[in-house]
Parts: C-alpha cells; structure tokens; sequence
C-alpha cells in the first residue's frame, strides 16, 4: 500500500553571539528520531510512519503505482448485478479512459484497508440490492496490486483483486473496519437495513454484525450480532477513551439510534447509548468542536434538520445537540474544508436545492 511518503528533515543552523560562529547539520529522518518529540500541529490525516516518514491516511492506491486510485461502488438503478468502478489516478486527472469495473453484486458502501496485513490494500464490500432483491452476501476482496503473472491459477480474480471471501451479512448498507478486541487485526462491521420497504417485515428488526478477524482470514460463521434497528450507516471510534474502540449505527427505523460501548466484554445492548434521530440515513464520529473529544452526528432523512449530538465525558445528552438545516440527508462528511483549524460539516441533501438550481 502506498500513501504518498514525504521524507522530512529538519536543519538546524548555529548562530553565537550575533555572528556566523559556524554550521552544524542536524537531521531527524527515522521513527526514533521523532518519538522524543511532538507535532505542534501535524495537520488533517497526517501521521509519522515507522519509516520515518510523514505520510497520509485515507488515501488509497490499489493498483501500487504511486498514484492515488477512486472506487465508486453502484447501487440502486434498474439493472442487475452491478459492477464497481475503479478510477485509475495519474497525479494530475481522472478520466473514463483509466477506468476498470470489478465484480459485485449491487454495493452500496466500501471500506479499503489491509485486513490480512500484507502490505496490500484489500476492499470490504457491503453489498445492498442488485436491481432485483437485497438479500445480498458481502465479501472481503483481497488485493494483489501486481500484474497478471502473479495470478495463482484458478484463484478468482479482477485486477487489482486475487481472491475473495464471502460473508452473509443481508441488506448491508454501512460498513466500518476497526480492531475491536485488541488482538492487532482490524474486524468489520455491517450496518444492516431492513431492505427496501416492500420487502420488509413489520417489526423492522434487522441486527447488523460484526465479523471477526482471526489472524487475517474471516469466516462466514464467525460474528456477533448487534441489536439494531434498520441500520442504514456505522462508524468506529473511542468516544469515551477508555482505550476500546465503541460503535455508533444510525438506525432508519424507528425514532432512536444506538452507540454500543466497546470493552474486555464484547458489545451488548445493554452496555449501549441511545439517541434521538429521525430516520437518519449516514452517521459520522468526529470531533466538532475543537474539544479533543468525540462527537456523534447524524444526517437525518425525515424533517428538516440533522443533528450532532456533544461529548460530555464520554456521556451525550439527548438535549444538548446541534441542530443543521438539511432536507433528507443522505450523509455526512466532517473535515476542515477551509483550513482554518475548526471542523466543518458537510451534508448531501436528497431531492432538492436550496439554491434553486435544477437537479
């Protein structure tokens, strides 16, 4: 996996006394160098490798060549089977002429990451409908960035993906990677709904799951159901730090969305928080408000706002919430767009324009 590494090194030139006394090189290039120190500010999706090197995260080149890659999964229309698209990055543009489909069944969210740890960049596929039904399997596609050559024989493939894992998950329309028990190796998790809403039941109960990691491979019979309610999105984060990572799912039926608590015990409904929501579609952990603590918004589908619920100490209070004029969000992305050291708020409204403009 490559994410565009900057080599950083610091030159520190000597002066006594008002006078060019004499020069002295001091160079900080490797992990160690930099550990007796700290970042003032290291900037948005930055980090120090153990190489040494400043580099990005959340930016994903699939095929190794340098370049950072886009893939956009399709869901929904009137057609069948539909296929993934991969845009193929070149430093500078992308274009229809760099592009390759791969193999899926009607996604409607991905989550890039290095499950096995291999140094390769896999793709966890939440698949939702595929024109048809939405009782769709998921599956983990294990990447092999290199040319066909290197294809083992007979192992499915689509460049730049050799082999792929299924895993039953029915409806999955969110998805998020994290390493739940502490073991090293990041888990998955589905959000999933209850379908399209001709072919739901009338309790709206759809649990969504959690697939185990073990040592890099899953297994279709290994996970943990989760007690939800429709769930249309999840997201991963230690909202309370106390060191386990806890889950948020935005669940689109119902007047209430869920954060499970993470720890040593696993995840329970009764180790959850519960919030007010109105049919949200997306939900998002981040930090806000600058307080260095994390913040749970969530982009609601029904009524004419969204709403970012504050930490307090780990605790929310369903009264104590931001409110954003949106009109059927479908999500949310959190990010200092302006560059000015606060969190901004970005939402995707459904079928309609505040600016007037024509869909």
């Amino acid at each position: 996996m490559n994410r565009n590494p900057f080599a950083l090194s610091i030159v520190l030139i000597g002066l006594m006394t008002g006078m060019l006394h004499g020069s002295e090189s001091w160079i900080e290039d490797s992990f160690s160098d930099f550990a007796d120190g700290a970042f003032s500010d290291a900037g948005a999706n930055l980090y120090v490798s153990a190489a040494g090197r400043i580099q990005t995260i959340n930016r994903w080149d699939y095929n190794g060549d340098g370049f950072i890659d886009i893939l956009c999964p399709n869901s929904h229309p009137l057609l069948e089977m539909l296929d993934m698209s991969i845009y193929w990055g070149n430093g500078r543009d992308f274009s229809i002429e760099r592009h390759s489909y791969v193999p899926a069944d009607g996604p409607m969210k991905v989550e890039p990451g290095d499950f096995n740890l291999d140094g390769k960049t896999d793709l966890a596929v939440a698949n939702f409908s595929n024109g048809t039904w939405t009782s769709m399997d998921s599956a983990i596609y294990w990447g092999n960035p290199g040319s066909n050559s290197d294809i083992e024989p007979g192992l499915w493939s689509s460049h730049p993906f050799q082999g792929r894992t299924s895993l039953p998950s029915q409806n999955a329309q969110g998805i998020t990677s994290a390493d739940l028990n502490q073991d090293g190796f990041p888990d998955i998790i589905f959000a999933m709904s209850a379908g399209f809403w001709e072919y739901r039941g009338t309790t709206g109960e759809s649990p969504s799951r959690i697939y185990w990691n073990r040592d890099g491979e899953f297994s279709a019979s290994d996970f943990t159901e989760l007690a939800t309610r429709g769930a249309t999105d999840v997201d991963a984060a230690d909202v309370n730090q106390d060191g386990w990572i806890d889950l948020a799912f935005s669940n689109g039926d119902g007047n209430e969305s869920f954060i499970f608590l993470g720890g040593s015990d696993g995840y329970t409904s009764q180790n959850r928080i519960s919030l007010p929501t109105n049919s949200p579609h997306a939900v998002t952990l981040a930090d806000i408000n600058n307080d260095l603590t994390v913040d749970v918004v969530f982009a609601n589908q029904k009524g004419a706002t969204s709403w970012a619920y504050l930490n307090q100490d780990g605790l929310f209070n369903p009264d104590d919430r931001v409110a954003f004029e949106t009109t059927y969000a479908k999500d949310v992305v959190v990010e200092d767009f302006d560059r000015d050291g606060f969190a901004d708020v970005f939402f995707t409204n459904h079928m309609y324009s505040y600016s007037g403009e024509a869909r």
